[in-house]
This record gives structure tokens, C-alpha cells and sequence, in this order.
């Protein structure tokens, strides 16, 4: 819908443009379209119009609809929020607002006269996400969705689909005059690759819970702070393994003899960088590294290892191009290339195992006999130690199989037996043979953890939300830099930080909060040191910081060269979306102007007081519901200079004419 096009800041609704642009329709379910059954349906329940936008009736229900989808989201945040606060912010009327644009759009696709025949439409229908797999169009979804449509109106579903394509006419006619300029390409790629250096504070208001507070918590989430069940089980495990294929020894005996390591990971690897021959950026080893990949570093530079065996039945062979000593951590460190390949069983082979897994766990069900049931095919028993859901020590099951071992078994009782568990490296039939229950853990050996986990569940009410809100909004309006937070709020105790130097091409995890770069730029990045800004608020944690730039670098002419090329292509194409939002933004201010639109202001105020208010007024009625679509027998006039529109008036619908034969089906794709 329209209203969710527009947004306070363009680029949060960039996307919605492509959704005019790709998808053909908006609406599913029986309505293909803006208009239609649904604005019939919605009203129904309303006693009046809000607004009768060029003879088009908004529906009261349908608006108040819309107010309640607001307060829902809200409230997420914060409970108290009420649809009197909705009308106090304004936000009621930008909903009436993109309401009103949406019936805009509407009419003028109405007046494009534009006609479509049932072939296109058909061929727009099929693009729909719900008949695509794969991106491709899949003719069993269609075709099980034609066969599940018997009685649906056509004649309507098609006319809205015609509507929704004239309306996707007038949107890419307004952003067809979008441009963007190789300055502002070359200005968008200078802000992105300019590094900021800033200072900043967290707004965190401390938070002392109380000791009733902390026994709540505890005692409301015991899970946390107990020690969990352990198990302890035996199996029975049918492999999965494929021989190694002999074209890992042959891969590693070319390049041991000098063929281009690179040009063989592009031919025969199965690694996500293959295209780039296998490149791995720079590794150091640690302790809990995985076995295979410690060949890594005892391979000398320059050297092809031997295939070395890794999890999911894969073979790694690594040639280590590079190493260095790390600045950071002292560690050394290599980077170079690697191959993967991947052994597969034949389906003939992976169905035979899985039967004899089956077979197993059907005997030992039969006979409650695991071990007997594993030594009729030719298997011994193993047995694990002690394990919980949330952990898994030993190396009897694979790594690679242990989550799902454990979650094979952690639902049978005391020597229940599994039916098969299926992992990458086995197949599993295993039995609990003892059981330790969970426990509590007492308070005094985890307070320090129950106390942090009240001080942030604290945090995350609504109250602890809109009190930080509140403080921000304060520091916003009074506030000219970090020392005036910290002179006009001490009870914060800010703790001013300062980043590393970063741009928004180039950060990344622990150049800062975990805050968007891009918001940051545009508080402090395009003024000077010591430019004060905020609030920049985090899309992850939710944490709200003011920042003071100290330094800002553009990029020297060495930085155009090697990244120029590469970043230009995606500046530009968010650059034109950002222009193409730009002109639908200002098609929709002119038509404002223009078109013949009024809103009731008694309708509005009745529908933007208290819900209880409204619930003591009489209910509408299908008798008294205005009809979507309903012409006024005069075109309402646009809002007058006053800003008082006069009282949208809407006649009642021309008689149902004669019925008309239902258009077809659409058919089934061969």
C-alpha cells in the first residue's frame, strides 16, 4: 500500500519502490488490488466516511484499521501508547495522508483508460512469489492453486489486477524522469569512504534493582540458573561415508608437481570462493581450531599440503602463500588457498545404509535389545559420556553430528531407544542408559548473573525505553556537546569513548557500537571537529548514543583509484532509487494540491478519541456503511485555504446491474 511507501527518511523506503516497479499486484487472498472486496468488506463497518478522495469514499473502519496496525507496532516498545498520542505526534494524520494518496493513485491509474489483455495478465499472475521456486515459475503451485480457486469471481480478480498494473504505469511514468549525476556519485562515494573518528557517550540511565526484583528473577526463570539434565547413551551408528574420490589424490599430486593451485580450485573445488581460486584472507590458529584446519600452519608457505579429512565427508588440500606476524595479537598468521571436495554416496548406496538403519532400530524397538539388534548387522554398541542439550564432550559422536545427537535423544526417557537419527557422518539408533536430573543451582553461586540478567530485563521494559526517549529528547533539544550531558545529567556518570577511525564502506564489528554507520555520518560526518549530533540509536541493541566528530578524512585520489570501479555500480543504482523515491514523493505533494479530496473532521476527531469513547457509540451496520467506490453526486472540493475541508459527502451506488458472465479461470499450466 501506498502509505507504507513513504517514510520519514527516504532511504528506509527505497525498497517499496522496486516493489512497484517487480511485483504486479499487492494484495492476495481473493484481491488482487487496492480496491475491491476488501474495501467493500472494510465499509461495511464504518457509519461514515473519513475522506472522499475524487468521489471515492475512504471508510472510516478502513482508516481506523490502519490506526490500530500503528498502535500494535508501538506498543511493542511502549504499552501505554494511545491513539490520542497517535493525533497529538501528527502520525494519525500522515496515515489519512498516505491513505489519501493511495485513492490519488487509484484514480489517476483509472484515467490512464490503459487495457490489458487476459494472456498479459496471466503471465503478470504467474510472477508472483507464491508460484515461484528457485526463482523460476513452478507449474505445480500454479496449477494446484487454479484447481483450489472454483467459485472465485474472475471478472473482479482480473479488473483489480488491471488496476494494480495501471498503477505500476503512473508510479514508473513519475520515476522516469529520476537521474543521477556522476558528481553525485563521485560526492556519495567521497561520504562513504571518508573516516570519522568520533567521541561518544551511551545514554544509560543506571539501574539498581531491587532485592525483590532479583528473587523475581531467579524464581521466574529457573532454566537459567540450574543444572541442566545429563544423559548418557549408547548407539549403534550405520556410516555415511563415501570413499575418498581419486580425484583428491590426483588434484594433490598436479599441484605438487606445479599446476596453478588457483586454477584448480576453480575446476574441481567445491568451496564458496572458488571463483576466486580458493583465496582465504588471513587465518591465526587458535586452540579450539578443528583438526583439519591446523594443516594450515604446519604446511610451510609456498608448499601444497597432502588432502586432509574434514567434517561432511570432505577432503581439504591448502597451499599457505603469505604469513606475517599480527599487529594486533603477535600470533602468526597465514593466508593462501584451499580445495575442497566433497565424497558423495551414490542415492542407491545412501538408500541401502538407511534401510539397514532402519532395520536396526526397528529390531531393537521389537526386542528392546539395541546391542543384540546392532550385532545382527554386523555393528558393535558405543556409549558416550555424560551430555547435555546444551553441550557435548568426547569424540565418540562426530562434532559434525553432535547437535543432532542431542537433540535425537534428549526427549526419550530412561532407555527409551531413537528411531534413526539422522547425522552428515552417520546414521544413528541410539538408547538412554541413565539419566542425572536437572537441578536448581542455589542463588548464592549464580547472584552475579541473576543481577545482571534483572538489570537488563529492567532495560528492556517499556517504562526503562521511554525513560531513556524522554532523556534524549532533552539532551536533543539542550545540549551542545558531550560536556553539557555530562554538566545537565550527572546521574548518567557518562563515560565518554572515542572510536577508531572507520567509514561507512568500511566498518565492521568493533570500530564502534554496534550502531549504522550511515547515522552517524549524517549527524557529525559532513561537519566540523567538534560538531555535536545525535540521537543515533542502535538497530541491534537498542542502545541510544550522542557522538562528537573529531576527525573527518576524505579520501585521497589513491582510494578513488582502487575502489572507485568497484563501489560505483551500487552507488548508483541507490542513488536512482533514492531520486525515483524523490519523484514519487513530490507526485504525491503536487496531486495533494490538485486533486478534488476532503476529510470530516467529525468522522476524523470520533475516530482519534479513546477506544472506550468509541465503543459507546452505535456500531455500523451493513445498512448505513457507505459502499467503496461510491461516487458523490458532487466531486468533493480540495481542503480550503482555512484548513478546514468541507464535509465530504458520498450518494449511495448505482443499482447492481445485470449479472454478468463470470470470465474464465485461468488455465492450468502444461
Amino acid at each position: 500500500m501506498i502509505q507504507d511507501l513513504m517514510r520519514k527518511h527516504k532511504r528506509a523506503v527505497m525498497f517499496i519502490t522496486l516493489a512497484f516497479v517487480i511485483v504486479p499486484f499487492v494484495y492476495w487472498g481473493g484481491n488482487f488490488g487496492s480496491s475491491g472486496s476488501s474495501r467493500n468488506e472494510a465499509s461495511r463497518l464504518a457509519n461514515e466516511p473519513v475522506a472522499v478522495v475524487e468521489g471515492q469514499a475512504i471508510p472510516a473502519a478502513l482508516f481506523r484499521q490502519a490506526l490500530n496496525q500503528q498502535l500494535e507496532q508501538m506498543r511493542r516498545g511502549n504499552p501505554d501508547v494511545t491513539v490520542e498520542d497517535l493525533e497529538k505526534d501528527g502520525t494519525a494524520r500522515k496515515i489519512l495522508e498516505r491513505m489519501v494518496d493511495e485513492y490519488i493513485l487509484d484514480y489517476d491509474a483509472a484515467a490512464t483508460g490503459l487495457e490489458f489483455d487476459r494472456k498479459l495478465l496471466d503471465e503478470q499472475l504467474k510472477k508472483d512469489p507464491r508460484f515461484q521456486t528457485d526463482g523460476k515459475f513452478d507449474k505445480e503451485l500454479w496449477n494446484s492453486w487454479v484447481e483450489d480457486s472454483s467459485g472465485v469471481n474472475w471478472n473482479e480478480q482480473y479488473a483489480s489486477l488491471a488496476q494494480n498494473l495501471r498503477q505500476n504505469v503512473v508510479i514508473q511514468r513519475v520515476m522516469s524522469s529520476a537521474r543521477v549525476t556522476d558528481n553525485e556519485v563521485r560526492q556519495r562515494f567521497t561520504e562513504n569512504n571518508t573516516m570519522l573518528k568520533v567521541r561518544y557517550v551511551a545514554i544509560d540511565p543506571v539501574v539498581t534493582p531491587t532485592e525483590e526484583q532479583i528473587q523475581a528473577q531467579y524464581k521466574d526463570n529457573p532454566e537459567r540458573y540450574e543444572e541442566p539434565e545429563q544423559l548418557r547413551a549408547e548407539f549403534a551408528a550405520v556410516s555415511l561415508r563415501a570413499d575418498k574420490p581419486a580425484i583428491v589424490d590426483e588434484i594433490v599430486q598436479r599441484a605438487q608437481s606445479g599446476e596453478d593451485f588457483g586454477e584448480l580450485a576453480k575446476q574441481y573445488s567445491e568451496d564458496p570462493m572458488k571463483e576466486q581460486g580458493g583465496a582465504f584472507d588471513w587465518r591465526s590458529e587458535n586452540p579450539n581450531m578443528p583438526e583439519y584446519q591446523k594443516a594450515i600452519f604446519t604446511t610451510p608457505v609456498g608448499i601444497v599440503s597432502s588432502a586432509i579429512e574434514g567434517p561432511g565427508n570432505s577432503y581439504y588440500i591448502y597451499k599457505p602463500e603469505e604469513e606475517r606476524t599480527g599487529a594486533e595479537t603477535g600470533q602468526r598468521e597465514v593466508k593462501g588457498r584451499q580445495i575442497i571436495i566433497r565424497a558423495k554416496l551414490a542415492e542407491e548406496e545412501t538408500a541401502k545404509r538407511t534401510a539397514q538403519a532402519e532395520a536396526i532400530a526397528k529390531k531393537a524397538l521389537e526386542t528392546n535389545d539395541l546391542a543384540a539388534a546392532a550385532a545382527e548387522a554386523g555393528l558393535t554398541v558405543q556409549q558416550t559420556g555424560f551430555y547435555s542439550q546444551k553441550s557435548f564432550e568426547g569424540d565418540v559422536v562426530p562434532r559434525s553430528d553432535s547437535w543432532t545427537f542431542r537433540n535425537g535423544t534428549s526427549s526419550l526417557g530412561l532407555n527409551q531407544i531413537s528411531e534413526v537419527i539422522k547425522g552428515t557422518e552417520n546414521l544413528y539408533v541410539a538408547r538412554v542408559v541413565e539419566v542425572i536430573p536437572a537441578k536448581p543451582i542455589p542463588i548464592e553461586k549464580v547472584r552475579q548473573r541473576v543481577d545482571l540478567d534483572t538489570v537488563n530485563a529492567i532495560k528492556r521494559t517499556p517504562e526503562h525505553i521511554k525513560k531513556i526517549a524522554d532523556i534524549a529528547k532533552e539532551i536533543k533539544e539542550n545540549a551542545k556537546s558531550i560536556a553539557d550531558i555530562a554538566a545537565s545529567h550527572p546521574e548518567l556518570a557518562v563515560q565518554p569513548e572515542e572510536s577508531p577511525e572507520f567509514s561507512v564502506a568500511s566498518f565492521a564489528p568493533g570500530m564502534g557500537p554496534l550502531w549504522n554507520p550511515e547515522e552517524v555520518l549524517k549527524a557529525v560526518g559532513k561537519g566540523k571537529p567538534g560538531a555535536f549530533g545525535g540521537p543515533i540509536i542502535s538497530p541491534y541493541t537498542g542502545e541510544v548514543y550522542f557522538v562528537e566528530l573529531i576527525s573527518a578524512t576524505p579520501p585521497a585520489q589513491s582510494v578513488f583509484d582502487e575502489k572507485f570501479a568497484e563501489q560505483e555500480p551500487n552507488i548508483r543504482k541507490a542513488l536512482l532509487t533514492e531520486a525515483q523515491n524523490d519523484r514519487i514523493e513530490d507526485y504525491f505533494a503536487e496531486r495533494r494540491l490538485t486533486a478534488k479530496w476532503s476529510v470530516d473532521e467529525e468522522v476524523y476527531q470520533y475516530l482519534v478519541k479513546p477506544e472506550k469513547e468509541q465503543e459507546e457509540a452505535p456500531a455500523a451496520t451493513e445498512d448505513s456503511a457507505p459502499e467503496s467506490g461510491a461516487e458523490s453526486s458532487a466531486p468533493a472540493e480540495a481542503p480550503a485555504a482555512t484548513g478546514e475541508p468541507a464535509k465530504p459527502e458520498a450518494t449511495p451506488a448505482e443499482p447492481a446491474a445485470a449479472p454478468v458472465e463470470s470470465a474464465p479461470a485461468p488455465q492450468p499450466a502444461s
